[in-house]
């Protein structure tokens, strides 16, 4: 269920940029990605973020929902998600490249995840 959340928030991504793009391109910095361990660019960094940001939220709405965690799989994959997105949000808080979607991408996740 996890991996459907994740690809399917791809897909959504994906069809909001056909209204027009996520950046404006004046940003050719890679910046770092726990997820794939490298630097990566600004658009792949907001990929990252609404994707495992929207795989957080299940989780936590698993659990608040009743699922039996009885292995502790979704708190250790809180935990794990919680540090990537704090380490992705860096550049999305800094970035003067993202347009409106863009921020629209990722400001609602933020504010809801905090």
């Amino acid at each position: 269920a996890e991996m459907l959340v994740h690809e399917v928030t791809h897909h959504y991504y994906y069809l909001a940029c056909r209204l027009g793009p996520a950046d404006d391109g004046s940003d050719a910095t890679l910046h770092w990605s726990p997820v794939k361990r490298t630097g990566r660019p600004l658009h792949y960094i907001l990929i990252s973020y609404h994707a495992f940001a929207n795989v957080l939220l299940f989780c936590r709405e698993c659990r608040a929902a009743g699922y039996p965690d009885a292995d502790g799989y979704m708190a250790r994959n809180e935990m794990l998600l919680s540090s990537w997105l704090d380490e992705l949000a860096r550049p999305l808080r800094a970035a003067h490249a993202l347009t409106g979607l863009g921020q629209a991408l990722w400001t609602p996740l933020a504010e809801r995840l905090s």
